[in-house]
């Protein structure tokens, strides 16, 4: 199933997250990623790992108790002094 509204969760599909509370795959709890769509079969979101190994799964799929919208990533504007010319 896909979908362009927020869920009432607050979950779309482009919707930034944070991972949390996994107990199983402890390692990817504090990760973000991009939700692509629900995956109704499991009940998961279908999620697309912002870093991912190349060994490793780009996508994993996870309950909407361990997503949390996130802030889009902020650079700060000394960032962007390395790239004055």
């Amino acid at each position: 199933e896909t979908f362009d509204e927020p869920t009432e969760d607050g979950l779309a599909a482009g919707t930034r997250v944070e991972i949390h509370g996994l107990q199983k795959a402890p390692a990817l709890n504090g990760t973000h990623g991009v939700v692509l769509r629900f995956d109704a079969a499991s009940s998961r979101f279908v999620v697309r790992k912002e870093v991912a190994a190349a060994n490793e799964a780009p996508t994993v799929t996870v309950r909407s108790s361990n997503l949390r919208p996130a802030r889009r990533p902020y650079a700060s504007p000394a960032a962007y002094d390395q790239y004055d010319g």
